[in-house]
């Protein structure tokens, strides 16, 4: 799902469709950079899953896939491993499963 539209857009988006689960990017997955989360963006993201009892456990968190820590060039390898902690700030800011988080490799 994209998130395009913000965070919480892809939830009602998903629920537009009739979806009860979704995966999304959780940045651009073609660029190294990503801003950081704002609170009004946590904030609303929690208040639409509560305001459609969306579970967040349905919910697939998608890294970027750019990262690749077995990458040989040092330049390329030190992106991917600053990078690879840009989900878990996402996990931890939005409360998304852990357990459920697709990175590809």
């Amino acid at each position: 799902m994209s998130i395009r539209t913000g965070l919480s857009g892809a939830i009602t988006k998903s629920i537009s469709i009739g979806g009860v689960s979704f995966a999304m990017f959780l940045k651009s997955q073609r660029q190294w950079k990503s801003n950081p989360l704002s609170e009004n963006e946590i904030k609303e993201f929690k208040s639409t899953l509560e305001k459609y009892n969306f579970p967040f456990e349905q919910i697939l968190p998608h890294g970027p896939y750019l990262i690749n820590l077995g990458n040989p060039d040092p330049e390329k390898f030190q992106k991917s491993y600053q990078s690879n902690f840009i989900p878990f700030h996402f996990f931890f800011s939005l409360l998304i499963n852990i357990n459920t988080t697709l990175i590809i490799p």
